[in-house]
């Protein structure tokens, strides 16, 4: 009998609170996740969409082989970008600048490194 193990289904070392309501912690985790398997298919219909416009008749292969220019992924980029800064956009007209912008500044920087992802 083989032993097949598989990935945690949880985090290890627990789940990461943002907010103080449990369950607006939970929709806002089902929103993300959504908002990630978005992103997925707005890339792979962009796939798609070029090697269409290259070629008539292409297969799964050609799919699979398509590699974006720098171009088109700087366009992908600018693409996550906007789209990040539109999902969190009630997070980051919520931020107060009490603290003389260092929570705007933050954030502006986690928006820059999930546009890298």
């Amino acid at each position: 009998m083989t032993d097949t193990k598989t990935a945690p289904i949880a985090p290890l070392g627990g789940r990461s609170v943002f907010l103080r309501d449990p369950d607006s912690e939970r929709l806002l985790a089902m929103v993300m996740a959504v908002a990630a398997e978005t992103a997925v298919l707005h890339d792979r219909l962009d796939r798609l969409e070029r090697v269409a416009a290259e070629k008539e008749r292409f297969s799964l292969a050609d799919l699979a082989a398509y590699e974006p220019t720098a171009e088109v992924r700087a366009e992908r980029a600018d693409w996550m970008k906007d789209y990040i800064a539109r999902l969190l956009r009630i997070f980051h007209e919520t931020l107060d600048d009490d603290d003389g912008g260092a929570r705007s500044a933050a954030y502006g920087d986690l928006m820059e490194r999930l546009a890298k992802v």
